[in-house]
């Protein structure tokens, strides 16, 4: 039974799956505006600091929950719907999460032989290791969540799980402001315990999803599956990453200071926020994966989203370098050395419109591998250009890495997948024309909207 879907079923997927993801972003947005309102100001700009410099050493130990292999899972899973066998994906998904449990466990154990050492390191208590630990044991449970909404394209169930995580923990933290306890261990602790109300809450829509996977052929995937075939690379890229970020951080705090840490992670984790607003990748990632045998139109498929990505991400950019001043001014007046680095940051949209697809296509053609090498540059090269920029320019030399460092990573990754993908061409004219396909998706929105309108008209009544 083939489960590949036509062109009205993919736009209708992403056009819903955009939806509810920019829906739910945004009104996460706002959840953590609150969250930060109440935390920047009642944290000192060194404590904030000192929270990331904690949440990154932790990081490092990242590998053993195999959140790099999360969107290999998501491939792999589709790869075997689209070819009819649900119960083999199922199996797939039942592999991943029994080698997660086993692994956190592992990662669980090393974090509370680790903490003093690990206090030393970061200039303070162990025990806020010991609590964050603990995000170990609910990580393979949440991604199991995830991992079977995305793949069978609740992405409504999908984003509404991560918006309660983001609810739950406003609740814990607002429970400590009311006890007058805003401090850096019970910062780290909201973190460690907002995951477990929607686990709870979306457990029986978890139990209905699995029953979906339910026809097709069955394969066996044992749990060694992911550790010696194509997964492990998503792995390491995922632990790459992270270490790269994490060395990124520690970079400034080399050359410039703990409290410069804090504002360049504010900068990253704004322009992240900004990033995720209106994003495709989340959505793209279980599409892709069911044309693997149909290049031509994965092709199609590629260079419309990062033309539809790069036009929506270049007018949020406009939005955000006018609005957010603004707002950081009137709430967080103690982080204005922030505006003027973010607002540069916001030029790597452009680069960052082909990396919504890139990575998606890397996992459609089983490539984790060459994804890998391409981080392990990328991680270079935020060790050379930090090297050179922040010495000479100080705080404003993060954003010039940054951007840098994106534009450097993103042509790497262009480069490599044309060789698979040779047809993927992105030009001015693919991104200024408008051909058949455009008109489609312009005719379908316009229904959509119109639909809408009435919908409103008649309440309006």
């Amino acid at each position: 039974m083939d489960k590949t879907i036509t062109k009205g079923e993919v736009f209708n997927i992403m056009g819903k799956g955009t939806f509810w993801n920019t829906l739910f972003n945004i009104s996460s947005k706002v959840v953590g505006i609150a969250i930060a309102a109440i935390v920047l100001t009642r944290l000192s700009v060194y404590e904030y600091g000192l929270i990331e410099l904690i949440l990154s050493s932790v990081a490092v130990l990242n590998i053993f929950v195999l959140p790099g292999l999360s969107s290999t899972v998501v491939s792999d899973m589709s790869v075997e719907i689209a070819e009819g066998n649900g119960l083999a994906a199922k199996s797939l998904l039942r592999s991943y999460f029994n080698l997660q449990v086993v692994l956190a466990l592992l990662a669980f154990s090393l974090i509370i032989l680790m903490g003093s050492f690990l206090g030393k390191l970061s200039h303070t208590s162990s025990i806020y290791f010991f609590i964050l630990s603990f995000n170990f044991i609910t990580s393979p449970f949440r991604s199991l969540f995830i991992t079977a909404f995305s793949v069978s394209h609740e992405f409504f169930k999908r984003n509404a799980f991560s918006f309660f995580e983001e609810v739950s923990k406003l609740a814990i933290i607002l429970v400590f402001l009311f006890s007058k306890k805003i401090e850096v261990g019970t910062v780290i602790l909201s973190s460690v315990l907002a995951p477990v109300i929607p686990i709870i809450i979306f457990s029986p829509f978890l139990i209905r999803t699995l029953k979906s996977f339910n026809f097709g052929l069955n394969k066996s995937f044992p749990i060694k599956y992911y550790i010696f075939n194509h997964g492990i690379w998503g792995v390491f890229t995922n632990y790459a990453n992270n270490f790269g970020q994490a060395v990124r951080l520690w970079l400034v705090k080399f050359f410039i200071g703990t409290e410069a840490v804090a504002v360049a992670s504010l900068a990253q984790t704004l322009m992240a926020h900004t990033l995720s607003i209106f994003n495709f990748q989340s959505v793209l990632g279980p599409v892709l994966s069911r044309y693997t045998n149909d290049i031509k139109r994965l092709s199609i498929l590629a260079v419309k989203s990062v033309k539809y990505q790069m036009v929506i991400f270049v007018l949020l950019a406009v939005f955000v370098a006018i609005a957010f001043p603004l707002l950081l001014v009137l709430l967080f007046p103690k982080y204005e050395p922030v505006i003027p680095i973010f607002t540069i940051m916001l030029i790597s949209v452009i680069p960052h419109s082909f990396a919504v697809v890139l990575s998606p296509l890397y996992n459609t053609f089983k490539a984790q591998k060459e994804l890998f090498s391409s981080v392990m540059l990328k991680n270079g090269f935020i060790v050379l250009y930090s090297a050179i920029f922040l010495p000479v320019f100080g705080i404003y030399g993060v954003a010039f890495e940054y951007v840098l460092t994106i534009l450097t990573f993103t042509i790497e990754r262009y480069r490599r997948i044309k060789r698979r993908l040779p047809d993927f061409s992105i030009s001015p004219k693919n991104i200024f024309s408008f051909d058949e396909n455009d008109e489609f998706v312009f005719q379908m929105i316009k229904q959509k909207f119109f639909k809408l309108s009435k919908f409103a008209g008649f309440f309006r009544k």
